[in-house]
């Protein structure tokens, strides 16, 4: 008897392990997961990822730049326009990777402040021999809808980042 109601109990525990497995696979998504999942490729240079996570006639932007680099439009339109700057920019970084230091999620905004990390080609700003490493910190906004990013806005510390190049700069 008592063998008998131990194998249903391991039965029930297995079942409900199961069942709660299948469940958390069916969930859909959260804003906040598709937000993490297009920073992954993002970061990666995951070309085909990216693809995935942006709507057709997503914007991504960075105002903030203007500031510091006055000649460079960061405001590209439609996933073909994004991809083409990604896949550019993946030929003069080396590395970069960012950690997440607080994020929340409102309707369809997502908001990730960030620490970035890159390690690039000096080729960037005209110093073709030299590879500058800079960690600034930054808000990313990302509006996502039905599963897509629709929006990315980078809102990134471009002077604490010409201080950690300059810092780094060979005479």
């Amino acid at each position: 008897m008592r063998r008998l109601v131990h194998a249903k109990y391991t039965v029930f525990v297995i079942a409900a392990i199961a069942f709660s497995g299948a469940q958390a696979a069916t969930e859909p998504m959260t804003n906040i997961d598709v937000g993490r999942r297009y920073l992954d490729a993002l970061y990666a240079f995951d070309l085909p990822g990216l693809e995935k996570l942006l709507h057709a006639d997503a914007v991504f932007e960075d105002p903030t730049s203007v500031a510091a680099f006055p000649e460079v439009a960061w405001r590209f339109i439609g996933r073909s326009a994004i991809l083409d700057f990604v896949r550019q920019s993946s030929n003069s970084i080396v590395d970069a990777d960012y950690q997440v230091l607080s994020e929340f999620s409102t309707g369809e905004f997502v908001v990730f402040y960030v620490e970035y990390s890159t390690v690039f080609k000096g080729e960037m700003l005209g110093v073709p021999e030299q590879v500058f490493s800079t960690e600034v910190p930054a808000v990313t906004i990302v509006r996502i809808q039905n599963g897509l990013v629709i929006h990315h806005a980078d809102h990134v510390d471009y002077d604490l980042m010409l201080q950690q190049i300059a810092g780094q700069t060979k005479e």
